[in-house]
């Protein structure tokens, strides 16, 4: 059983994509140079590795945690808890400047990721519970929204960079204040019940052993294989986009940041826009399609780590990994959200960010073995990770397909 919102459908999809968006702007505003920020503060790239491990492993601790007490205690304080712990995050990279205060900061940015982890979204849909039409053609709205206010903070942050002499630590300060704020707005437009009135269980029990439970029994199991290749895969150029053309230079231009800025959103906001156009289908669909998007996606990275010597060709290939990349997501949070019907989605997204979690760390190790070992650079590093991303999309598209077999009659 899931509640019902007493505010009108209407008003509760309009303050998810006002929520969203502004949470997206905030995030655009350190997006384009945080790792160009962490350079010009001095540290190396193999200390900028560390924070980005340490990003993932605490979320990997706090996932099903923070996703039970959005369940159990409410989604708004969760999305509320999650503005400040990641605004304090960034304060921290802006204010201090030594190793320990690195790694704090990467740990209240992934609290914060954590605790805003499908506690917004789960808000939404179950308040449109017997809308199915309506909230997955919100969730694919929020994304298409999210990138373009994504990327006028990262241009609004970029203009500031330039008028202030290329100060590239204001972008966490910026973040950091934008954050906070955002926290206070979705204090103010969650109304309504941010928890699970319904079936709001004596212990913790039920809500730790249903997350497993389910993926063991349900169609929900082969996405978890797509969901971990997606970030084994990802996770080289989700980190490394900004050196993609300039090695490990320093000497970013702002225009060039500008303009990838602008590429990155483009594309992005294009397979978000196509994800829309799919929104009404069923659950196995989507899923079918979303694991081809992804064997797509892996396709085109390998052609990004093998053809990395021509520029042209690097750019239109990176472009299509954009585009693809920015359609997987509300694939597949639609349809998960549409094959699960029950009063903990926030923690069943929690798990399958954990899975995310496990991919991006695994990626992480890839690369690291690929640069150390085969002496491998950017691009080239991206190879085994996105073939691996290949073969568990293909391996979680036939499992799903028999899986589905099993349990239905018809799509």
């Amino acid at each position: 059983m899931t509640f019902t919102s007493p505010t009108t459908s209407r008003n509760t999809r309009q303050h998810y994509l006002i929520i969203r968006s502004v949470y997206s702007l905030s995030l655009g505003l350190f997006g384009p140079t945080w790792v160009i920020a962490l350079y010009s503060s001095g540290y190396t790239w193999e200390q900028i590795s560390v924070s980005i491990a340490v990003f993932w492993t605490a979320g990997l601790i706090t996932e099903l945690p923070t996703g039970m007490a959005a369940d159990l205690i409410g989604r708004r304080l969760s999305v509320v808890l999650s503005g400040i712990s990641r605004g304090l995050g960034l304060l921290c990279w802006w204010h201090f400047h030594s190793m320990a205060t690195l790694v704090l900061g990467s740990i209240l940015t992934s609290l914060g990721e954590a605790l805003y982890t499908g506690a917004l979204d789960s808000w939404m849909v179950d308040a449109h519970a017997m809308e199915e039409t309506a909230y997955a053609q919100a969730l694919a709205v929020g994304t298409l929204w999210s990138r373009g206010t994504g990327l006028i903070g990262g241009l609004t942050t970029l203009l500031l960079v330039y008028l202030f002499h290329d100060n590239f630590r204001l972008s966490f300060l910026l973040g950091g204040i934008a954050l906070l704020g955002t926290a206070l707005i979705a204090g103010v437009l969650m109304q309504g019940p941010a928890k699970n009135l319904h079936c709001r269980p004596t212990s913790l029990v039920p809500a730790m052993t249903w997350p497993k439970m389910s993926l063991l029994n349900s169609r929900l199991l082969p996405i978890t294989f797509v969901t971990f290749g997606i970030y084994v895969g990802l996770i080289g150029p989700m980190n490394q986009w900004q050196l993609v053309f300039d090695g490990y230079q320093r000497n970013f231009q702002l225009v060039w940041l500008a303009f990838a800025w602008i590429v990155v959103n483009g594309g992005s906001s294009i397979g978000a826009f196509a994800a829309r156009k799919y929104s009404h289908w069923s659950a196995p669909r989507l899923i079918k399609l979303d694991a081809f998007v992804v064997l797509v996606n892996s396709v085109v990275l390998l052609g990004c780590a093998f053809l990395g010597p021509s520029v042209l060709v690097l750019s239109v290939l990176f472009f299509a990994h954009l585009v693809v990349t920015g359609s997987d997501a509300p694939l597949r949070s639609i349809a998960i959200n549409k094959l699960y019907d029950g009063n903990y989605r926030t923690t069943l997204l929690s798990v399958f960010s954990i899975v995310e979690n496990l991919g991006g760390l695994f990626g992480l190790l890839l690369i690291d073995i690929m640069t150390k070992y085969a002496h491998a650079t950017v691009p080239i590093d991206w190879a085994l990770p996105a073939a691996l991303m290949g073969a568990l999309a293909l391996f979680g598209r036939i499992a799903f397909r028999r899986a589905n077999h099993r349990l239905v009659t018809e799509d």
